[in-house]
């Protein structure tokens, strides 16, 4: 399982992984590996004392934020470059040939095994269709040469790793993002729907069920994809179900003083 975080992002990379060990069987081994910019010794500390919940491996892989540098940022002020890493995430994870790729503004409210287990041999990576541009015809993806594929959520991916060095995916990506970069309005993942159209296979939306959206299934994986997050926002909807999971981390205090600050603030 791989996220990219930094350093103002551990607590909430907490939660994650605490809600993946709530919620996994307890003879799967899981690897966790963080692609960052840099996290401190204190809050790695930390996160390795989820270990009273499950056993877990984690891995801190330092990218360096000048190899993104050409790459355009984000037009939402609440996406960090950092999520831009995870173009490097074949060349960080050498030896594995398929990954699960989190944002860190969700939860896992179930075992990741189905999801895992999901064939993407021919694929390049799974996904959920995003809704946003379903709902909202007129909206920055009708600019994008998706050549009739459907416009995926990256919040939640299986990666085909293995399939990525055959291809040498991580030059298209740049490739890509030189050619585009006007029309980019999310990056990282424009970059990657524009990179592997009509080669992604389409999850359920139960596997990253987005909560700006109505919908009618009970969901695996809940992603605060927008910028309301439950830490600021604690009466949006799920919220009592990331401080369920947060409450067990030793960043609950922290994020609660956060929330505070920001609800004064507001």
């Amino acid at each position: 399982i791989c996220l990219t975080v930094d350093d103002n992002y551990s607590k909430y990379l907490s939660v994650v992984i605490c809600s993946i060990l709530k919620n996994s069987h307890k003879d799967i081994d899981l690897f966790f590996y963080i692609l960052t910019n840099g996290i401190s010794q204190i809050n790695k500390e930390k996160i390795a004392l989820l270990k009273y919940i499950k056993y877990f491996s984690i891995s801190y892989i330092f990218i360096d934020e000048t190899y993104i540098s050409d790459i355009p940022n984000s037009s939402q002020k609440h996406i960090k470059n950092c999520t831009n890493f995870r173009f490097f995430t074949a060349k960080a994870l050498q030896n594995i040939d398929k990954c699960i790729f989190l944002d860190a503004d969700l939860i896992v409210e179930s075992n990741l095994l189905d999801l895992w287990n999901t064939d993407i041999d021919d694929y390049f990576m799974a996904c959920v269709p995003d809704m946003y541009p379903r709902i909202y015809k007129d909206n920055w993806t009708n600019n994008l040469p998706l050549n009739g594929s459907i416009y995926v959520n990256t919040g939640v991916c299986l990666f085909n790793l293995k399939k990525w060095r055959e291809n040498n995916v991580e030059q298209k990506f740049f490739i890509n993002s030189a050619l585009y970069y006007k029309l980019l309005y999310y990056p990282d993942q424009d970059i990657l729907n524009i990179t592997f159209q009509n080669k992604i296979k389409y999850l359920n939306e139960q596997w990253n069920t987005i909560v700006m959206f109505k919908h009618n299934h009970i969901p695996q994986i809940i992603h605060w994809a927008g910028y309301e997050k439950p830490w600021k926002f604690p009466n949006i909807i799920y919220a009592d179900k990331f401080w369920f999971y947060a409450q067990f981390t030793a960043f609950y205090e922290l994020i609660l003083f956060d929330n505070i600050i920001a609800n004064n603030n507001n």
